[in-house]
């Protein structure tokens, strides 16, 4: 998939490591919701972004917020495109 980071991709490589973290915890959760019906997994997918957006959170990163957020977004309008 091609995303079009444009300026900021020098920015994003900063937070490439904690983003491929991030995305093997989801595709965990993710597997453990559809295996074993995991509510806690559910829950804390369900969290995510909140958790993410957070900025009282002790893990804070805007430009991983701003990274996943540009990935959601592109993924909506990947999304309304094929509904069309």
């Amino acid at each position: 998939m091609n995303f079009d980071f444009d300026y900021d991709l020098d920015e994003f490589v900063t937070c490439a490591p904690a983003f491929e973290k991030l995305k093997m915890l989801m595709k965990f959760w993710l597997k453990d919701i559809i295996q074993a019906q995991s509510t806690q997994a559910d829950d804390l997918i369900s969290n995510f972004y909140r958790w993410l957006t957070s900025t009282t959170s002790k893990l804070y990163d805007p430009l991983l917020h701003r990274l996943v957020h540009k990935m959601m977004k592109k993924h909506l309008q990947t999304l309304v495109l094929e509904f069309k």
